[in-house]
This record gives C-alpha cells, structure tokens and sequence, in this order.
C-alpha cells in the first residue's frame, strides 16, 4: 500500500546521543537535505532527529554498517523524537517499519515493551507473551493486530500499516496478523488517525535493540 515517508532513523552512528532523521528532502531554499542524500547534509530544518536517553550502541546491527540503538528494559532508556508537524501529513495511511534485535533479558520481561508510538495515536510494542501488537486511534473508533510470539532473538523485519480501514503486521515478510477500523461510527470511506500533538516515544521498556526505523 502507499506509505507516508516521513522520517528513517537508521541507528547506526554507533556514538552519542542523537539518532538522526536520514530521510531525504528537497526544499527549493536549500536544495536537498538529510544523510540520506548525497553528501553530508542537515536535516535540522525538516524532520527530527531522535534524542537517545540512557541507552547504549549495540554492535547487533545487519544493515549498512551495522550498529544498531540499544535499550536497557527500563522505563527510563529510550528515544524521544519531537513533535513536527509535517508527522500530521499521515492521515490515512502510514507505515511504520523497523528491525528488531531481542536481549537475552526480552522473553523474562514481564511488563509492556514498547517500540515505538505517538500517545493518542498509535503505538506497537510487545506483550508479556512476546506477541507483537499494533493499534491505532482512528476516527472511525480502534483498530488492532496482533502477532504470534516472536521466536528468539531475532533481528526481526517489522512492518505495521494502516491504510484506511485496515491495520496489517508483518514479520520477516510475512502477514502475521490483520484488524479492521470499526466502520459503524462513521460514513465516511476512510478513517483519519486522530489529531495528536505527542512526539515520538521509542524504545521505553524495551530489552534489546532497533535500526532502520521509519
């Protein structure tokens, strides 16, 4: 399905505290902006780089490089990305996508581990069952899907969608699990996941590692 390319926090600086925002842009003052273009660019203007609190740099990482961002498990290790505006622009379709690395410390946790969400309108993380789970906070009521239990250690390829009326998850390329926006609370054709001025919160609780996450 069509995807809204926002931003690509490809984790793999391997120092410091900030994960920048690689995804490409091209603004006619500037011309093109962010790592991902040619050269060493700045992306300060668009987008959001993510500020790393009390995590660490995993040598874990399969892609480019390697290096991967590391989280601890606890309530206070995680990425924090502030809000922009330009993250409204994805209304009825979006994907969020990374790669996964469970700790050896993941399967024993026993609360919630979050990978990734925007408080009031979406988050994915895993359960106590170590069960994926993605939902959404759209205007046509919530939307949910859950995985089998991730197997291992991992890396796993991620992929969460929405696109209109139904939110997909997919694991290492396969559909693991599929919900339905409630149709019976709007008319309209789509539904439009809600307004929300809440940053980006990634990692919190989490006992392992991500990368490519966009």
């Amino acid at each position: 399905i069509p995807t809204e390319d926002i931003v690509y926090w490809q984790g793999h600086e391997k120092q410091g505290r900030i994960a920048a925002n690689g995804n490409q842009h091209y603004d006619a003052r500037y011309g093109w902006e962010c790592p991902q273009a040619p050269g060493s660019l700045n992306c300060s203007r668009w987008g959001s780089n993510m500020t790393l609190t009390n995590c660490f740099w995993s040598t874990s990482g399969i892609f480019r490089d390697g290096g991967a961002i590391g989280f601890r498990g606890s309530v206070d290790s995680y990425g924090y990305v502030p809000h922009i505006t330009l993250f409204d622009s994805a209304t009825t379709q979006l994907t969020l996508g990374m790669t996964v690395h469970l700790s050896a410390s993941a399967t024993e946790h026993e609360g919630i581990q979050m990978l990734a969400q925007r408080a009031g309108a979406w988050r994915l993380w895993l359960d106590s069952a170590m069960r994926l789970r993605w939902s959404f906070n759209p205007t046509r009521g919530p939307a949910a899907a859950a995985s089998s239990p991730l197997l291992g250690h991992g890396p796993f390829i991620v992929k969460a969608t929405l696109n209109s009326t139904t939110v997909r998850l997919f694991v290492n390329n396969k559909q693991e699990a599929a919900g339905t926006v409630d149709s019976t609370t709007e008319t309209a054709a789509a539904a439009q996941i809600v307004s929300s001025t809440a940053g980006i919160l990634v990692g919190k609780g989490f006992a392992g590692a991500l990368e490519e996450v966009y």
